[in-house]
């Protein structure tokens, strides 16, 4: 097994022993104890409790797992605060992690509630608990969370608005604004409040920063989603020492350089938000989408592109709208996407012949043909709409969708609506599992959802703060699934239990997507928050380096290389160290600064980068080939 092998590959324990050869504080039974809990969550596969024994023996304490031969635990001795592995292939004990460190991590997943005090709200009906932000040093702002509680003896349907008379406040979940409580139930959001505004328009920033913001909750009619009339407004008005911008480098030129000649760079009317491949890698989709425009009829002009690898365009489409929400299957045989707020008609769902872009049916998005379920609590006026997600099973057999608030999956042949699940967000990033046993969903409503597949109904749901940038990602290891969100987090979970094993609170600005390497061995976090592009240890947890801000990043096969870009530069980075190994001119303006299309061949040998924002018929994708 893959996890067994990432716990007993001798090349990364040396790797971690270096890391952590200082000698620290002793760790005491409690902290061990709580890191091996962790562990057994972290590894199941190599570390199954069912037969699990604790001992004492020259001078370790440890846990033995007889199913897999593998003993864990910590020196008594107090020299150091070390966590040992070892088995009998081994000479001895090999120093695989920090216990303090390790301590940290079980830690870091406290979404602990707010502590500041409780507002009645909505005629008595829901308490509402807001964060104390006193005394807290931010950059370019702050996140300030909230709890909502039903305290009444009936549900409750909210909706939420944040508004701003100084700078800049964002309910960052939910969005796009709706709770619903049940009985006794609560919800935590969350407010961002930021400089941005100053910072883009060059004005400096600095000291204590007084806001003026509230939150206003307005009660709706749960049956068709009218306002009732009980509207009740929060005052949430923090003060906050501003930090200083951290100012990351470039990465650093490495020993080994590579070669790579760009082999065409194309002019489009539109930027691109997504794209995608078939497994075996030849031929690439680049779905349209934007988030700023020079001029709003501009999304008009927006156009779905398929291309080889190596710059050759097979087919374009004109979409007429944005295209939040696409995919190919894995066969390379289908392509599927959702238009969004389509200037000609309506939105519908595609699906297309990926290999000639002939259309094999559309859908229009309405409750007709995607109805309401009877138990779902939203009223219809809120789906389907805003499809901002649209994937296909790995078979390619299903297509699922991601609304403002609903997931449906629909058979892809006879176009039926196998199941509708409700979120109470923006479902933004779906993932299936790699057996289609199950599907991975991020929401706005804050958390990463289990849906099992045939049923469509909840195996889990797990707190991940805010609503999803990038996509659900599936380690190698097949028991953790990770995702980055719009607030800054990212969260690192237990595919099975649904238990949060690493978080990391990267700062304001999303975490734009997350990533493990092939071997499993890694973890990235890309994101346009101060801390850039961070690397992780996936074994220990423990940062292996920084690098650039980033919308998004790729791998190589062998785990060797990662991709990265941005303004207006590609770099291929050794994906343990950091260092530079290729810069790429992308040709593109000084301008461009946002790529979300960052793909680097399996194999190395093609990359191929497109922007986001432009403005129509600038140069906004780049074609490279290894020489």
């Amino acid at each position: 097994m893959k996890e067994i092998a990432m716990l007993k590959t001798s090349r990364f324990a040396i790797l971690l022993v270096a890391a952590f050869a200082a000698p620290a504080f002793a760790a005491t039974t409690a902290e061990i104890d709580s890191v091996l809990s962790w562990a057994e969550k972290a590894y199941p596969l190599a570390l199954p409790t069912a037969g699990a024994t604790t001992g004492n023996a020259y001078g370790y304490t440890y846990r033995y797992y007889p199913e897999t031969g593998i003993y864990l635990g910590a020196k008594e001795d107090g020299l150091d605060d070390g966590l040992y592995l070892y088995t009998t292939a081994m000479d001895a004990p090999t120093q695989v992690g920090s216990i303090a460190n390790l301590v940290a991590v079980g830690k870091s997943c406290d979404f602990s509630r707010p502590t500041g005090g409780a507002t009645s709200a909505l005629g008595g009906k829901v308490q509402v608990s807001l964060e104390d932000t006193s005394g807290v040093t931010a950059f370019e702002g702050l996140k300030q969370r909230f709890i909502i509680e039903n305290v009444a003896s009936a549900p409750v349907y909210i909706q939420l608005n944040a508004t701003a008379t100084k700078h800049r406040a964002t309910l960052m979940s939910p969005q796009p604004g709706y709770v619903y409580l049940g009985v006794g139930e609560s919800f935590q959001g969350m407010i961002v409040h930021s400089m941005l505004d100053e910072v883009e328009a060059g004005t400096p920033v600095g000291g204590t920063v007084e806001l003026a913001a509230s939150l206003s909750l307005q009660e709706l009619d749960a049956a068709d989603g009218s306002l009732i009339g009980t509207t009740t407004t929060v005052t949430v008005a923090p003060s906050f020492a501003l930090g200083e911008s951290s100012v990351i480098p470039p990465p650093r030129a490495g020993v080994e350089q590579l070669a790579y000649e760009r082999t065409a760079t194309v002019t489009t009317p539109a930027g691109f938000w997504r794209y995608a491949t078939d497994a075996a890698q030849t031929k690439i989709a680049l779905f349209p989408g934007q988030e700023h425009w020079t001029n709003a009829s501009d999304a008009g002009l927006s156009t779905l592109y398929v291309y080889k690898l190596d710059g050759t365009l097979l087919w374009q489409r004109a979409t007429g709208a944005e295209v939040w929400g696409g995919d190919m299957t894995a066969d390379g045989n289908y392509i599927a996407y959702a238009t969004l707020q389509s200037s000609t008609g309506p939105d519908s769902l595609y699906l297309l012949d990926a290999t000639t872009g002939e259309e094999i049916w559309n859908v229009e998005l309405n409750s007709t043909n995607f109805p309401r379920p009877a138990d779902f609590k939203q009223p219809d006026a809120h789906l389907p709409r805003e499809v901002r997600e649209v994937r296909f099973s790995p078979s390619g057999k299903y297509v699922a969708i991601g609304s403002a608030g609903p997931v449906f999956l629909i058979d892809r042949e006879t176009r039926e609506v196998k199941w509708a699940f409700e979120t109470f967000g923006q479902a933004r990033a779906i993932t299936f599992a790699a057996d289609e046993s199950a599907m991975f969903v991020g929401s706005g409503d804050g958390y990463l959802y289990k849906i099992d597949r045939a049923s469509g109904t909840q195996k889990w749901k797990s707190a991940i703060v805010a609503w999803p940038y990038g996509p659900p990602t599936l380690a190698p290891n097949g028991t953790w699934v990770s995702v980055g969100v719009k607030s800054g987090e990212f969260t690192v979970i237990d595919q099975e239990s649904g238990n949060c094993l690493f978080a990391h609170d990267m700062g304001l600005l999303n975490v734009r997507r997350t990533l493990f390497s092939p071997d499993g061995t890694m973890f990235y976090a890309a994101s346009g928050t101060p801390e850039g592009t961070k690397a992780y240890a996936t074994l220990s947890w423990t940062e292996n380096f920084k690098s650039i801000m980033a919308a998004d990043i790729s791998i190589t096969a062998d785990s060797k290389y990662l991709l990265i870009a941005d303004s207006p530069t590609g770099y291929l980075l050794d994906a343990r160290t950091g260092q530079s190994v290729a810069t790429l001119a992308t040709g593109f303006d000084a301008s461009a600064s946002y790529f979300k299309v960052i793909f680097v061949s399996a194999s190395g040998e093609y990359i191929v980068i497109a922007r986001r924002d432009t403005s129509p018929n600038a140069a906004n994708i780049a074609f490279f080939r290894r020489k």
